[in-house]
């Protein structure tokens, strides 16, 4: 990672680091850390992680941002060298120094995985659909299963706290929305 940084404040502007979206949490993810480490550098965005992950390995892009269930394989085939944890995950499996490792924890950007539906929904079908994800959230097989794709299961967010971290992290990207000119 200091070699990166290093490489970036050397190259100005030239580096280029690949997003699934400037929107996405990749994308907020990459502005993020560079800016709290004054790197200034060309965010390029992407049609998801998986095709932002075939632009680095094709070295199309200098850098990648992308969930680890995107990195891990590549890096256990050698394709790509991880340099940063940026949800501030210590137990990443990745051997990777994270967000507050290296002094910026505001630089923290959750992932999110979320199972949602329609509005008009039926009460029913919303009550089991919770039921039968919350039983999945503390399966051992899909737990393990997610630990060795290094994307481990961390909270398993009610509606309630779900929305709660909604409203504060819309909070926090405010303001990246409107530095990145994506904002509508």
């Amino acid at each position: 990672m200091d070699e990166f940084i290093d490489y970036c404040k050397a190259n100005p502007g030239k580096v280029t680091v690949g997003c699934a979206g400037l929107g996405d949490a990749s994308g907020m993810a990459a502005y993020s850390v560079c800016n709290a480490l004054g790197l200034e550098i060309e965010l390029v965005p992407f049609n998801g992680g998986a095709d932002s992950m075939a632009n680095c390995v094709g070295g199309h892009v200098d850098a990648v941002v992308v969930p680890a269930g995107v990195t891990v394989p590549q890096a256990k085939e050698g394709n790509v060298i991880t340099l940063l944890e940026c949800g501030g995950i210590q137990e990443n499996g990745l051997s990777v120094p994270t967000v507050n490792d290296i002094g910026i924890p505001e630089a923290n950007v959750l992932f999110y995985r979320i199972l949602m539906a329609p509005s008009d929904t039926p009460t029913e079908i919303v009550e089991l659909l919770r039921e039968t994800f919350a039983e999945l959230m503390t399966d051992e097989e899909y737990v393990q299963t997610c630990e060795e794709m290094s994307d481990p299961v961390l909270n398993s967010f009610l509606y309630d706290s779900l929305n709660e971290q909604f409203k504060a992290d819309y909070a926090k990207y405010t303001e990246l929305v409107e530095v990145l000119g994506i904002g509508a």
